[in-house]
C-alpha cells in the first residue's frame, strides 16, 4: 500500500530501435550513429537514477522491454496518448492512482542531469507545487508535481521553443508555486551533443 508520502520518479523513454530514436541526428550522422547515441543517454540516465531512494518507474514509447542498463528494481508501463502531452498526462495519472504524494517526470535526452538535480527536484517539492527543469531549447526536462494538472499538458505548443515558458507562465496564471532547477540541455541535433560537453567521437560506431 503507498502512502500519500511516499515519492515516485518516472522516465519517460523510446524504445532504443534502429532508425526510431535521435532522427534528427540521425540525418547527418547516420542511423546507427543515433542509436548509439540515445543508447549512451540510457545507459546515463541509468547510472543517474540508480542511487535514488524512491520509487522508480520507465514509460515506453511503443512496447515494455528489460533495457540492460536498467538493472536495478523499478516499473514497466507503457506510454498512453496520441502526443506527448497526452502520454505524460497519462503518466502522472497513473501515478498518482497507484497513490503517490509527490511525483517527478524526467526525459531520456539530457547528458548534464546529474543524481543531485534529481534530489534537488525532490527536496523542493516538499515546499512547492511544482517543480520544473528549463532546458535550453526551450523545453523542459524535468516536471514535479503534487496533483494531476491537465491545463499544462493539454494545451502546449510541443516541440517549440515556448513550451517551458507557457507551461510557467500556466502554473503561475493558476496560482500555483513553482520551482525552478538549472537549465540544461536536451540532445537532439549535434549541437546540444557538443554544447553538452559530448565528443561524438567518443560515442560507440
Amino acid at each position: 500500500m503507498i502512502s500519500k508520502n511516499q515519492k515516485a520518479l518516472f522516465v519517460i523513454l523510446r524504445n532504443p530501435v534502429y532508425g526510431k530514436v535521435k532522427t534528427r541526428i540521425a540525418v547527418s550522422r547516420g542511423d546507427q550513429f543515433a542509436l548509439n547515441l540515445y543508447n549512451f543517454l540510457l545507459n546515463h540516465t541509468a547510472r543517474v537514477i540508480e542511487p535514488l531512494n524512491y520509487d522508480i518507474n520507465l514509460f515506453y514509447s511503443d512496447f515494455i522491454e528489460d533495457i540492460q542498463y536498467f538493472n536495478f528494481p523499478h516499473k514497466k508501463f507503457l506510454q498512453q496518448g496520441d502526443n506527448l502531452g497526452q502520454r505524460i498526462f497519462n503518466a502522472f495519472d497513473k501515478m498518482f492512482s497507484l497513490g503517490y504524494g509527490a511525483v517527478i517526470m524526467i526525459c531520456s535526452d539530457s547528458y548534464e542531469i546529474s543524481t543531485g538535480i534529481i534530489n534537488l527536484a525532490f527536496e523542493k517539492i516538499n515546499e512547492h507545487d511544482c517543480v520544473i527543469g528549463p532546458a535550453y531549447d526551450g523545453g523542459y526536462y524535468l516536471m514535479g508535481l503534487k496533483q494531476q494538472n491537465e491545463r499544462i499538458f493539454m494545451n502546449m505548443p510541443w516541440s517549440t521553443s515556448e513550451v517551458y515558458e507557457k507551461t510557467f507562465a500556466d502554473l503561475k496564471l493558476q496560482g500555483k508555486s513553482v520551482y525552478s532547477l538549472p537549465m540544461l540541455h536536451d540532445i537532439d541535433i549535434m549541437e546540444d551533443v557538443y554544447n553538452s560537453g559530448l565528443n561524438p567521437d567518443s560515442i560507440i560506431q
